[in-house]
């Protein structure tokens, strides 16, 4: 696991930044899918995300593989964030299509409505935040993922967690 503190909801990049995750780790295309599973075969899985609480967030990527594996996959995850950092992406237009349709199901069954309320209130998803993601999806660019990203994921950050059986 690797993890680095962030910024909370009520912040005016937070959205973004969300979406620069979801970028690097946070659905089947994202960077970190295509680099540590598809191309290298490291993993079966990794996953990064941005997790909101009612005081605060922090950002998560969570993996598993063979321990042989274990410090390349740190590695090519770090390179990762800093591709995200510091060149502008290419699949802009996959992560729109995907991060419109994550935002539908949201709001898809009487039970996920019930879910969102719920999280609002514990959270402190803030009045507005549903139409906010619309706009912000809708209006993010190449440059802006990797600003965003650039300002609030710091690598010098990083916390890095690694269990292996004994």
């Amino acid at each position: 696991n690797i993890s680095f503190p962030a910024i909370d909801r009520g912040h005016r990049d937070y959205i973004q930044l969300r979406l620069a995750v979801m970028a690097l780790g946070g659905y089947f295309g994202s960077r970190l899918m295509s680099n540590i599973r598809e191309d290298k075969g490291y993993t079966y899985g990794i996953s990064s995300a941005l997790m909101g609480a009612l005081n605060g967030a922090y950002i998560t990527i969570q993996s598993q593989q063979d321990h042989a594996y274990t410090d390349a996959v740190v590695e090519e995850t770090m390179k990762e964030i800093e591709r995200l950092r510091t060149k502008p992406m290419d699949e802009l237009e996959r992560l729109r299509a995907f991060a419109m349709s994550q935002l539908a199901a949201v709001l898809d069954t009487p039970f996920d409505i019930s879910a969102y309320h719920s999280l609002r209130l514990t959270t402190g998803v803030p009045e507005g935040y549903f139409k906010s993601q619309q706009e912000i999806i809708n209006n993010m660019t190449p440059q802006s993922i990797m600003e965003t990203a650039y300002c609030h994921i710091n690598p010098a950050q990083a916390r890095i967690s690694i269990a292996s059986p004994s």
